[in-house]
């Protein structure tokens, strides 16, 4: 191991490079990583999804968006 007074550019051009390498590649496969577990778990979650709709029952009330206006209405009415 050198110092900067003691080394040459070369070797510390060479060691950055290797440095430099090291990093690129260990992010490149965390990246890949987490890319490939984004797509299984979309993927997982369409497959849940399509899977549950098989159980639906559709068996509840109209909705009715929330109005002033219909309150209104309904507290004239009484």
């Amino acid at each position: 191991m050198c110092g900067y007074e003691t080394c040459g550019i070369a070797e510390i051009t060479a060691g950055s490079f290797f440095s430099w390498f090291v990093f690129m590649t260990a992010t490149f496969s965390i990246l890949m990583c987490m890319d490939v577990l984004e797509c299984f778990l979309h993927t997982l979650r369409l497959h849940w999804v399509e899977f549950q709709s098989k159980f639906y029952k559709g068996a509840g009330y109209l909705y009715t968006p929330f109005s002033f206006d219909s309150i209104f209405k309904k507290s004239v009415k009484l």
